[in-house]
């Protein structure tokens, strides 16, 4: 009895193994990028152009130099985010990694966290390069 169970399962085995057809796709996976907008039409005009998606958001900072950012989820890949863009992004599972990550940052980085609709938790900060002020004059006054 033994011998015919062992015998059934390995003749069915590749049965199974057979009928998984090779996945002819690739991952999908979604990283978070931020951009800034120095009006309130740069920021909304994004939101246009995102057609509703709701892994677009428009948010406020407390930085005089730059007044908004705009967040959006993206395809990992399909994106290139300049090398000079100021903000940059963190992204983390739990809001509680998320908050001892903003609790970390120099408050002259505007920290800022974010609960997406994905209930990812992100943390947008300027990069610290632009520490001093963020943008910097042509010319010295």
């Amino acid at each position: 009895m033994k011998r015919t169970v062992l015998l059934l399962a390995l003749l069915l085995f590749p049965l199974t193994v057979a009928a998984d057809p090779a996945c002819p796709c690739f991952p999908h996976d979604k990283t978070w990028i931020v951009t800034y907008c120095d009006t309130w039409n740069c920021a909304s005009s994004a939101l246009v152009m995102a057609n509703g998606d709701p892994y677009v958001m428009a948010v406020p900072t407390s930085n005089e130099n730059y007044r908004w950012v705009v967040v959006r989820r993206v395809v990992s890949g399909s994106v290139a985010v300049s090398p000079d863009e100021p903000f940059e992004v963190e992204s983390f599972t739990t809001a509680m990694d998320g908050a001892l990550r903003m609790g970390a940052i120099d408050s002259s980085l505007t920290p800022m966290m974010i609960t997406t609709p994905d209930s990812t938790t992100l943390v947008v900060s300027l990069k610290p390069s632009m520490k001093n002020g963020g943008k910097k004059r042509s010319v010295q006054h």
